[in-house]
Formats: structure tokens, sequence, C-alpha cells
């Protein structure tokens, strides 16, 4: 009879693999996080940057911005009767954002100066208490500019005037506020 030479794998060795496998996943999936939201803030700012080029575009041909003292979706002018954009993106920060503070119904926040010129002055900003930050924020917005897009930002909620800064940290407070031409 010929001895078998059966070799198989002992319970410690299994252990100690399951165990570099766990340490390596630990140290996997934060960077993956990490990238995924840096990911989705690069997003954020190709779409406002091609909504911006929609309303550019809009305005050339029609000599004013679409309005936005209008329902939300504000800018779903730029999708129909002529298609400036094939579709309105979604602010992807939005998805989780409560209801009550979902005024774009998660759209990007739209608001252009001829119909809401209040709106681009500093002194409203400082008369809603609501808007007031904590942090001495300038919000004197120059003459020259004509809209203004804002994402919620990756903390999801509505900051009013708290412009997000990743050197602050990946997930710090603030909104993704672009403003334009």
């Amino acid at each position: 009879m010929i001895p078998s030479t059966a070799r198989a794998f002992t319970l410690i060795e299994l252990l100690i693999v399951v165990a570099i496998i766990g340490i390596l996943a630990a140290i996997a999936v934060p960077n993956f996080l990490n990238a995924q939201t840096r990911a989705k803030i690069a997003r954020v700012y190709a779409d406002v940057k091609a909504q911006g080029t929609a309303l550019e575009q809009y305005r050339l041909d029609r000599n004013h911005y679409p309005p936005s003292n209008v329902a939300a979706p504000r800018l779903r002018r730029l999708t129909t009767p002529m298609a400036y954009m094939a579709t309105l993106p979604r602010d992807i920060f939005s998805d989780t954002l409560d209801p009550a503070q979902a005024s774009s119904l998660g759209f990007f926040h739209y608001v252009e100066r001829e119909s809401e010129d209040a709106w681009f002055r500093s002194d409203w900003h400082s008369s809603h208490s609501n808007l007031q930050t904590s942090a001495n924020i300038n919000l004197d917005i120059p003459g020259g500019l004509a809209w203004h897009i804002r994402s919620v930002g990756p903390d999801k909620v509505l900051n009013y005037g708290f412009p997000y800064n990743m050197t602050n940290g990946l997930l710090s407070t603030g909104d993704i506020d672009v403003w334009g031409p």
C-alpha cells in the first residue's frame, strides 16, 4: 500500500489568510469611498459647466436667460422646445436631501439676475437671518454675473451661501456654487 501524502491547509493558516484579507479591505475601502466622493464632485462641476454652456446658448438665441422664478426644475427650458441639452442633469448629492429643503426637487438650484435681482444683492442675504452664516463670507456678487447654479454638496444639506471647499475636508460643510458667465 502506498502511503498517502494528503496536503491541506490548517485552521491557523486559513485564519491568517482571512486576517490579511480583512486588513487589506480595511485599508482599501476608505480610499475607494474618498475616490468615489471626489468623482461625484468632479461630476457636479462638469454638469454645472454643461448647464452654463446651455444657458449661454439660450441667451445668445433669445437675448435673455431663462427665468428662474418658475416652478422646479427651473432649467427645463433648456430641454424644450429647443434642446440646448438632451436632459437636465440631476444633482447627485441631493438624493437623500430632506424634501422640505429640496427647492429644486433633486435638480440643481438655478437663479438668474433679471427675474430675481434682489437675490444678487448682498443686503438681501444679510436681511434674511436664516441665510446668515457664522463665517464672514463676502456675499457681494459682482455686477457682471448673470446666473447662479448651486449643488447641495457632499454634506447633502442646503447651507445657503456657505461655500464648499475641499481643503476643509472631503465631506466638509458647504454648497457647491457656480456663478456665471
